[in-house]
C-alpha cells in the first residue's frame, strides 16, 4: 500500500489508493504515443494504472486559444477522453512546460543544448520533488514506474527523465522510447548515443530520420521544421563536445520489446483522439495503427531498463 502523501496537482481522477503501473508522461499525449498498448495490455490483466503529466500551460484555469498548442481547455479534453478510452486514471501536476517558462543561466543553457544536464538546477529540484511525492502517494508494492528515455531531446523530456533517474533507486523503473520521435530507429540511436558516450547514427541518416517528421501541408512543415536544426545542432554539439559526465555503461542497458501487436488498434483509437497534436506528427491518421508499429507487427512498444 502507499503511504498517505499529498499530492501537489491541477487535478486528478483516481479510483484506486495504490496503482501497479505508473507512467510518466512531460505532455498530455506523450503517454499514449509512446505506451498505450502497453497501458491497454496492463488494464486487460487487471493492473492498476495511473498517468502522471508533468508539464502543461502552469496557470489555475486553462488558456483557451485558437491554435494547436494554446487551446489547452480542448487539450485537456483530449487527454481526459483518451484516460478514458484507455481505462487509466490520471494527475495533472501542470508545472509549466517549456513555452510558459522563464529561464535563465544553466536552466536557460540546459534547455537550448540538448546535452547539458539539469542537474543543480531549481526547475529539476522542483520536478523531482513533486515525482517523488506523487510516486510515493500512487505506487503499490512491487509496482513499476515508466519514464520517457528523452528521445528526441525535448527539454521536458530529459527533465522527466533525469527527475526519474534520480529516483530510480525507490523504484522499478524502464524508460520507454517517446513516440513519435522514437518511431525511427536512427533518434533511440541518438539519444542512447548521448547516454552511455556511443558513436551514434551518422549525421545525414539522423537528418532524414527528424525529415521523415515532416510530411505535406505547410502547417506541419512550421510546426516541425525546427526540430530539424535542433537535431543538427546537436548532433553537431554531442560529436564535438568534450565531457566529464558519467556515462551509463552500455553494458547496463537492457531493451524489453513489448509483443503487443493486439492492442495496436487501441492505441491508434486512443492517439487519434489527441486531435489537435495527431494530425502535426501522423498522416494520414487512417494509417496510424501501421504508423505506430514502426513496420514491425510484433513490436508495437519498447522500454529500457538501466541496471545499479
Amino acid at each position: 500500500m502507499t503511504s498517505a502523501v499529498r499530492i501537489d496537482a491541477y487535478a486528478t481522477s483516481l479510483r484506486y489508493e495504490a496503482y501497479d503501473l505508473v507512467v510518466l508522461s512531460p505532455h498530455f499525449d506523450d503517454a499514449v504515443y509512446s505506451l498505450a498498448a502497453t497501458i491497454s495490455r496492463a488494464r486487460s490483466e487487471d493492473r492498476r494504472v495511473c498517468v502522471v503529466t508533468v508539464f502543461g500551460h502552469g496557470k489555475d484555469v486553462a488558456p483557451s486559444g485558437t491554435g494547436s498548442y494554446d487551446d489547452y481547455a480542448t487539450r485537456e479534453a483530449e487527454d481526459r477522453a483518451a484516460m478514458e478510452a484507455l481505462d487509466a486514471d490520471y494527475v495533472w501536476l501542470n508545472r509549466p512546460e517549456w513555452t510558459f517558462r522563464t529561464s535563465r543561466g544553466i536552466e536557460l543553457t540546459a534547455e537550448l543544448l540538448p546535452h547539458v544536464a539539469f542537474r543543480g538546477t531549481k526547475l529539476l529540484d522542483e520536478t523531482t520533488r513533486a515525482l517523488g511525492l506523487a510516486l510515493a502517494s500512487l505506487m503499490a508494492d512491487g509496482a513499476t514506474v515508466y519514464a520517457p528515455l528523452a528521445v528526441g531531446a525535448h527539454p521536458d523530456h530529459r527533465i522527466v527523465h533525469e527527475a526519474a533517474r534520480s529516483l530510480s533507486s525507490r523504484y522499478a523503473t524502464r524508460y520507454y522510447e517517446d513516440v513519435p520521435y522514437a518511431l525511427d530507429d536512427a533518434m533511440v540511436e541518438a539519444r542512447l548515443a548521448v547516454l552511455c558516450s556511443l558513436p551514434g547514427p551518422r549525421p545525414l541518416r539522423l537528418a532524414r530520420a527528424s525529415a521523415k517528421l515532416i510530411a505535406r501541408g505547410l502547417l506541419r512543415l512550421v510546426a516541425v521544421a525546427p526540430l530539424l536544426v535542433y537535431h543538427s545542432l546537436a548532433e553537431v554539439h554531442r560529436r564535438f563536445r568534450k565531457s566529464h559526465e558519467k556515462r551509463i555503461d552500455p553494458l547496463t542497458l537492457r531493451s524489453f520489446d513489448h509483443d503487443i501487436a493486439r492492442f495496436a488498434r487501441e492505441k491508434a483509437n486512443a492517439v487519434a483522439l489527441y486531435a489537435t497534436q495527431t494530425a502535426l506528427f501522423f498522416e494520414p491518421t487512417i494509417a496510424l495503427e501501421s504508423q505506430l508499429g514502426r513496420g514491425r507487427p510484433d513490436v508495437v512498444e519498447r522500454s529500457w531498463r538501466i541496471a545499479p
